[in-house]
């Protein structure tokens, strides 16, 4: 299942088919907690983890997260070469600073993004990543309401293609692992 995450069963329409592990990675340039631009970009020779959740999320966002940190100790000094990314899905609690500070809350070097709603929404539709803002029966948003979201990893090789979208469900942890100490590898191309 692609699309999973904090809703009451109702799932926003499926993306579009994942990027293929050949293409470029897309676009992502998001706001800092300290009001500077993380850009994709710039990170080429590093390999990067992106997530798309939201800091309310009780189940998917936290579990997804603490994955990243007991990979990144897993990878031990191979981990400071991954940037892990958490961008949130939920612009309106999600703030900058709020977004980077649920990231770092499981590694001081993790890096937590947000932005205006639209500029999420486009980041949003070039990772093919879906959410929606879950409603009561009448339509209503709850005041502590859930966003049901595509739980998707993406990994970025050093070469800023798309090397992997690791998929939710059982032994995620050990494809993300195996998945960036491929990416990690001398010479490592997403292409190969």
């Amino acid at each position: 299942m692609l699309l999973a995450g904090c809703g009451r069963g109702r799932e926003p329409a499926r993306p579009d088919s994942t990027a293929t592990p050949t293409q470029p990675a897309p676009q992502l340039r998001l706001a800092t907690a300290d009001g500077s631009v993380f850009d994709l970009a710039d990170q080429r020779g590093k390999v990067v983890a992106i997530f798309f959740g939201y800091t309310h999320c009780p189940d998917f966002c936290p579990t997804t997260m603490a994955d990243f940190a007991t990979v990144k100790r897993r990878l031990r000094e191979r981990g400071d070469s991954v940037r892990f990314v958490f961008v949130t899905v939920d612009p309106n609690r999600d703030t900058p600073a709020v977004a980077d500070r649920y990231a770092k809350g499981f590694d001081r070097s993790f890096v937590g993004l947000s932005g205006d709603s639209a500029t999420l929404a486009e980041v949003q539709r070039s990772f093919h990543v879906a959410s929606f803002i879950d409603t009561d029966s009448t339509g209503r948003v709850a005041e502590n309401y859930l966003v049901g979201h595509s739980a998707l990893v993406f990994v970025v090789g050093k070469d800023g293609a798309l090397a992997q979208t690791v998929l939710p469900g059982a032994g995620r942890l050990e494809w993300l692992f195996n998945a960036l100490t491929s990416a990690l590898e001398p010479g490592a191309t997403a292409s190969e």
